[in-house]
């Protein structure tokens, strides 16, 4: 019995092991996986390039603090995301102590005033004294030589004595002269001594006068209120710098706000070789900021880059090409919340700017502006001093070339300068003349030079010199260098672009107030950011009704282009001829036909062989480092995979 037992529970055992064995081998998936499956279908084909850059307002100013003071103190701010008007006050600092060192100079002014009138009042009052002096010497000669007339009939003692009163009266009237002159000379040193203290007490007057009106800051263009870092203070090491605020101390010419014009802003962006073979100015585009998902904003392509440029210090590996696009500001303002009012009175700001040709650019108000920009920004980024040293600079430097100038411009009148504008803008076709390249400009310039010299009888460009200048011509060029040459002025920028200082009077400043707040809950602060990231998607070429599938369902076999069509369980490769293609997917111009069911990966065998094609190269291969024989990359052994057709 205890035979049987032990029987029965090694067959137990044997039955246990053989169940979890077919268990185990039925859970083992199958060698060949599920495929990968897709649909040719028939449709339009949409051909698109995608950009990504930064949204950049065309037209801005960046307003600085005044020069108050070692360091000056905010008592009022605008609000970041208001929308300002031009004249708005922007920021207002602390001015009491220059109110105070005023009024001391004020005081001392007139001090010296009064110490001017007394030392005018004591000199009148020598030149008296002193003239009464003069006259009795004068007598006192006069005296002596009638004295000196009766030397013939008194004794010669006394002849010898009123010769000796003589000489002893004119020493002491030339003396006195001498003396009165001497004494003249220093009271009118004295005085102008004090006539210099008053006018450079005047001049501080006027300059502290000066400051207190700059004390209230007020921004010459309408535009979203932006205000920057705050880089006064000390930070450690990686800590960003927080934005200015009121109660904020600053020095004199540092950064506070930026004003940005948003009637008109555009996407800077960077365009691939391949991409800008592509590209055409006019091409519309969708841009998607990174800040507003899920809201695009229409876009149309506005200036193109003629070469190619790489930014080492980005890592930038390769050189790109430049491309601006314009942006549907009354999209984008809707999509952050401006009220129609809003928009009405921002879009106005871009109309009642007089088209130039030129990109209206401002300048920045500090130099520190351009090493915080990268600086931009400018960065910004480059305040008072500064830009009246640079106004200093740019005016002696105006200065020295209208000397060079001035023989053409004479014989340019204002009817020629005009038809010299109009012309320049219609042969550029709206183009932005800094945007284009050195040969692009001489090309123009020559063209410019031999209509006008048409028009003018024949008269040439300026000659030597003229090849990098807006109104010269390229050497060599006809009718160059001769001495009636013709310039041709380059278009003044215009006023609105911020670049020239406005001037505001004291009713202006007095009547300034701060712009209205934005609202809660609106997302017009997200243009506040500078550098606002955004893509861009511009249609290429659209093509009608045409079969298309995935790319990656599309192989390269040697010079051929196959799928595989899926049949019965079975792959079956099939030779087509490929057309346009997308990101995502490819046109079939021959091979296939609607509704067919095509394969995304290769049939398992081929799979299997390129695994080992793959691992052979691998243990074949030599140095990995570039140029090694047998290494990756390197003869025909070391050639890339190829069996599967990625996105051209």
């Amino acid at each position: 019995m205890k035979k049987i037992l032990i029987r029965l529970s090694v067959l137990l055992l044997l039955l246990a092991a053989a169940g979890a064995a077919y268990f185990l081998y039925n859970r083992i998936p199958d060698e060949q996986p599920e495929q990968a499956l897709a649909t040719v279908q028939r449709g339009d084909l949409v051909v698109k390039s995608y950009l990504r850059g930064t949204l950049q307002a065309v037209r801005s100013t960046t307003l600085a603090a005044p020069n108050l003071g070692l360091l000056s103190q905010i008592t009022q701010l605008a609000a970041p995301g208001s929308l300002a008007r031009p004249k708005d006050l922007i920021a207002e600092f602390d001015d009491s102590d220059r109110r105070v060192f005023l009024a001391d100079t004020l005081l001392d002014l007139e001090k010296t005033k009064q110490d001017l009138k007394k030392g005018e009042t004591e000199l009148e009052i020598l030149k008296s004294q002193d003239e009464v002096e003069l006259m009795s010497s004068s007598f006192a000669v006069r005296r002596a030589e009638l004295d000196v007339r009766q030397n013939e009939l008194i004794s010669a003692i006394d002849a010898r004595k009123n010769e000796l009163t003589l000489e002893e009266a004119k020493r002491r009237l030339q003396r006195l002269e001498s003396d009165i002159e001497s004494r003249l000379q220093q009271r009118e040193a004295e005085l102008t001594v004090l006539r210099e203290e008053i006018r450079k007490a005047e001049l501080e007057v006027a300059q502290d006068r000066r400051r207190i009106e700059n004390a209230r800051v007020l921004t010459p263009m309408g535009g979203l209120v932006s205000t920057l870092e705050n880089r006064s203070g000390r930070r450690s090491f990686g800590q960003s710098a927080p934005p200015v605020q009121e109660g904020d101390q600053v020095s004199p010419g540092m950064s506070i706000v930026q004003i940005l014009d948003l009637s008109e802003m555009e996407l800077v962006a960077k365009a691939e070789e391949v991409e800008r073979a592509r590209l055409r100015e006019g091409q519309e585009a969708v841009i998607r900021l990174d800040a507003l998902p899920g809201r695009p904003v229409r876009g149309k392509i506005k200036r193109l880059g003629s070469t190619a440029s790489a930014n080492f210090f980005s890592g930038e590996a390769t050189k790109k090409f430049d491309c601006v696009l314009s942006v549907d500001m009354t999209q984008l303002l809707t999509h952050v919340g401006a009220t129609p009012e809003q928009i009405k009175r921002i879009l106005a700001g871009a109309a009642s700017i007089p088209a130039t040709g030129e990109k209206q650019t401002p300048r920045k108000s500090m130099a520190s502006a351009s090493s915080r920009a990268g600086d931009g920004p400018s960065r910004s980024i480059r305040e008072t001093s500064t830009a009246s040293a640079k106004n200093a600079q740019s005016t002696d430097k105006s200065d020295a070339s209208k000397s060079q100038r001035k023989g053409g411009r004479r014989n340019m009148s204002a009817e020629d300068r005009q038809r010299a504008r109009k012309m320049m803008q219609e042969l550029a076709g709206g183009r932005d003349i800094q945007s284009m390249s050195q040969q692009e400009r001489r090309t123009l310039f020559q063209q410019m030079r031999a209509r006008m010299g048409d028009s003018s009888g024949g008269r040439g460009g300026s000659g030597r010199g003229a090849q990098d200048s807006p109104g010269g011509g390229a050497r060599g060029a006809p009718g160059g260098g001769g001495p009636e040459a013709t310039p041709i002025p380059m278009v003044p920028p215009s006023p609105a672009s911020g670049s020239a200082k406005q001037q505001f009077t004291a009713a202006d400043r007095e009547n300034a107030r701060l712009p209205i707040p934005p609202k809660e809950g609106s997302d017009v602060e997200v243009l506040l950011r500078p550098g606002l990231l955004a893509d861009a998607e511009v249609v290429i070429e659209r093509i009608p009704d045409t079969l298309h599938v995935p790319v990656q369902a599309v192989f390269e076999s040697g010079e051929n282009n196959i799928v595989y069509i899926f049949d019965g369980g079975r792959l079956a490769p099939r030779r087509v001829e490929t057309g346009r293609q997308t990101e995502t997917r490819i046109a079939i111009l021959e091979g296939l036909l609607e509704g067919e069911t095509i394969s995304l990966r290769p049939p398992l065998d081929q799979r299997k062989t390129a695994k080992k094609k793959k691992a052979d190269r691998g243990k074949s291969a030599g140095p990995s480092f570039p140029g090694a024989r047998g290494g990756s990359g390197a003869g025909p052994e070391g050639a890339p995979d190829r069996s599967r057709r990625g996105p051209r």
